[in-house]
């Protein structure tokens, strides 16, 4: 597993030295989706920039179409925030923001610049966005009743499942300002201690069978991951994966693997709870500033 494993995927899947969890697929969170004939309207290129995305949004908003699909949950917002805190102030600002909470970080003016950044992002979603399911907001992207949306590449998974095609009906790329840097969480089986030998010798077969090139590769098709292997050949995948696998390979010797701190990962789980308390509560909160968000979060790291 040394070996065969993504170097962040052993990181996870690991405590005191050894394997505890089979890593069964590695997402990307940090993914723009956007519906390709609906984009043709407009030009079909998709956005680089934020600015670039904000104009067409606003032309998308002016001639009644919504531009951007998200629902109610509040993890859906904070995967939405991942993407705009990686774009407006990258990889170095995320690791010092997030996975250090430098109150300096938090408070400064990127943060700021952030946050207002994420309002307007709200603000081109439609006002019946509460309780929205996740697959729900996709779908308006595949039935062309919204532009884009901003969600990991577990979404490719319901385009699949309606006869989409990559490139074809669906347009997939990282997001923007967010160049090839690589946002993961994972999915793990987790396995208890066995003393009897045949249920150790059991887990042993599910682990082999779990991590076989050719499960991983055939299930990742199917959900929209990567594998959590390394060595997969990239004509076994489709564009939007294939982005993803170069980039993780690039990503994986300069530091741009960066790990989801709203999937449990980067972060203690009262870091989270404190980071999810403001990003949702801005979200819902049209009177709360940015200042007053950023300062938050600060005063509420603090008092854990």
């Amino acid at each position: 597993w040394d070996k065969k494993l993504s170097p962040e995927m052993r990181k996870v899947a690991m405590y005191k030295g050894s394997y505890y969890a089979i890593p069964l697929v590695e997402h990307r969170e940090n993914m723009m989706w956007a519906n390709k004939a609906l984009l043709a309207k407009y030009g079909g290129e998709l956005p680089k920039t934020w600015e670039a995305f904000n104009q067409l949004a606003e032309r998308m908003q002016k001639d009644g179409v919504i531009p951007l699909a998200l629902g109610g949950e509040d993890w859906q917002e904070g995967q939405m925030f991942t993407s705009v805190i990686l774009g407006v102030g990258g990889k170095d600002f995320y690791n010092k923001a997030i996975i250090e909470q430098d109150p300096e970080a938090l408070k400064g003016p990127v943060m700021g610049k952030v946050f207002d950044q994420f309002r307007k992002m709200i603000n081109f979603s439609d006002k019946n966005r509460i309780g929205r399911d996740w697959n729900a907001a996709t779908q308006m992207v595949i039935d062309g009743k919204a532009g884009f949306q901003f969600i990991g590449d577990f979404a490719k998974g319901e385009f699949l499942r309606a006869g989409k095609v990559p490139g074809q009906d669906f347009l997939c790329a990282s997001s923007p300002d967010n160049g090839q840097n690589f946002v993961y969480l994972t999915d793990e089986l987790a396995f208890f201690s066995q003393k009897d030998p045949q249920r150790q010798a059991n887990q042993k077969k599910f682990a082999e069978l779990v991590i076989d090139p050719a499960v991983q590769i055939e299930f990742s098709r199917r959900k929209g991951s990567i594998p959590t292997i390394m060595d997969v050949p990239l004509d076994q995948f489709d564009a939007c994966a294939q982005i993803s696998l170069v980039d993780r390979k690039d990503n994986q010797a300069n530091g741009g693997m960066l790990p989801s701190f709203i999937e449990n990962i980067a972060v203690d789980r009262d870091v989270r709870g404190v980071l999810m308390d403001v990003i949702t509560h801005f979200a819902n909160t049209p009177s709360m500033t940015s200042q007053q968000a950023a300062d938050r979060i600060v005063k509420d790291l603090q008092n854990l």
